[in-house]
Order: C-alpha cells, then structure tokens, then sequence
C-alpha cells in the first residue's frame, strides 16, 4: 500500500476544492442573473421625480396602535401613499384620485393661512407628531403638531385624514417601485 504523507495531499486536495467553489460561484452567479432578467415586474408605478406634491400629511407613530404614514398628494390626480404601520395597507403605493379633490383639500387648507402658522405646535408623550407640509408660489411650509394645536388646524389634519383613509380603502393601489 502506497501511503502519501499528510501535507502532500494537503497540497493537492486544496487547489482542487478551491477551484471547485469557485466555478460553484460562478455558476449560482450566472443562473441568478438569468433569473432576474428573465423576471419583468407587473403594473410597477415608479414615482414622479421632476413634480414636488402640492400636499403631504405625515403621521409618526406612537407607544400603541396609531397608524403610521405618509401621504403626497398631486394637482394632477394622483396620491403617493406610504404605510409605516398600523393601516390597511402596508409599502408604498400610488392612487389615481379625482383632481377636484386634491383642489378641495389646497382649498380648505389656503382658508386657514397656512404660511402665517407657526412651524412646531409642541411634543407630547405617546401622542404621535403630524407633519402637514404646503407648496405654493415656490414657498414650502411644513407644519409639526402634537399637542397645543389651534382648532381650525386640528381640523384641516383630519380633513386630510379622512380623504386619505377613503382613498386607500375604496380603491387598489399600484405598487411604487424605488
């Protein structure tokens, strides 16, 4: 019986199984590659980059179950809806919306002079921060609220609440891709 020393076999055993993990990479590599080019994505809407929303209501979350979103919404018809947590729909989607609706809410929101409020209306423990955001004339105003809200505010927020909670619980939404 011929018997090869220990570091000599060392020496032959490990190129070789070197060389077979490498074309096993290689070939995990390739089919993955196939796969995904292979794979076209269904009624994926990608987000609008060159148009700023007109509106956007933003919802932080708290200690319990409040729900948890961000919503922008477009003169053109349309709201870009993102759901954090605890809402009827989780990721990020987008609606095609009446454009007299989203004219409403600019509307109801002008009524309450919203570039003369302040910017922070206070933080509250366990109450989550609502951030209304406005553009118009080129101007931005983003408006945090948690407590100390002045009523005609506190009212435009759940305006906009409501007109969101209707949208994505009366009509399917298309997945917005990054």
């Amino acid at each position: 019986m011929l018997l090869i020393p220990q570091r000599q076999l060392f020496i032959r055993i490990v190129p070789m199984f070197g060389i077979l993990c490498l074309l096993s990479l290689l070939t995990i590599t390739a089919s993955c590659k196939s796969k995904k080019q292979e794979k076209a994505p269904d009624k994926i809407a990608t987000p609008k980059k060159e148009i700023a929303p007109v509106l956007e209501l933003e919802l932080g979350p708290c200690f319990g179950k409040c729900p948890a979103y961000k919503a922008s919404f477009y003169m053109a018809g349309q709201m870009d809806f993102e759901g954090i947590a605890h809402t009827k729909v989780i990721g990020k989607y987008r609606y095609t919306i009446k454009a007299d609706l989203v004219k409403d809410l600019v509307t109801a929101l002008e009524t309450i002079k919203p570039m003369t409020l302040k910017d922070d209306y206070g933080l509250a423990p366990d109450f989550p921060v609502t951030k209304i955001t406005y553009r118009s004339g080129g101007k931005v105003k983003t408006i945090e609220t948690a407590a100390n809200i002045p009523d005609d505010l506190l009212k435009m927020q759940q305006t906009i609440k409501d007109a969101v909670m209707m949208i994505i619980t009366e009509q399917p939404g298309e997945p917005i891709k990054d």
